[in-house]
């Protein structure tokens, strides 16, 4: 169990700091406590509305390979730490956060974050806004 914290407790940390170099200018990063550490993989992965993210229990297990679906029906697959995909006809840029046990926050916005609009728990979406800011440090 050790070991595997370690790991992911890296990938979360060199993750968020990537994304925040490339992406905002707080200089800030995600940081997890002992208790908001990722758990073991879920046995099993699925297809995840991101309407349902604050509802979303991720004290059991971390939902790895499962995708997460937003309104107008794109997906992203969730990993460890980040992700992001820009697509549709929209060019909307698709991306989450996934902050252990808080949960996942995802977000959809447009070119210079406009019309952003951000999914998950009151916890894990403040968390996120403490370590990169209002725009959760996608632009």
């Amino acid at each position: 169990m050790g070991r595997y914290r370690a790991m992911v407790i890296g990938s979360v940390l060199v993750v968020a700091m990537a994304t925040c170099i490339s992406a905002c200018s707080s200089g800030e990063a995600l940081t997890l406590t002992g208790d908001e550490m990722a758990r073991e993989p879920c046995p099993t992965t699925t297809s995840i509305p991101v309407e349902t993210l604050d509802e979303l229990s991720t004290d059991e297990c971390d939902p790895l390979g499962s995708s997460l679906e937003f309104p107008d029906g794109e997906q992203i697959a969730i990993g460890g730490g980040t992700g992001s995909t820009t697509a549709g006809e929209d060019s909307y840029t698709y991306g989450y956060v996934n902050v252990g046990t808080l949960g996942i926050v995802a977000t959809r916005y447009i070119d210079g974050c406009r019309d952003q609009e951000v999914w998950g728990s009151d916890a894990a979406i403040a968390k996120v806004r403490d370590a990169f800011g209002p725009a959760l440090g996608a632009c």
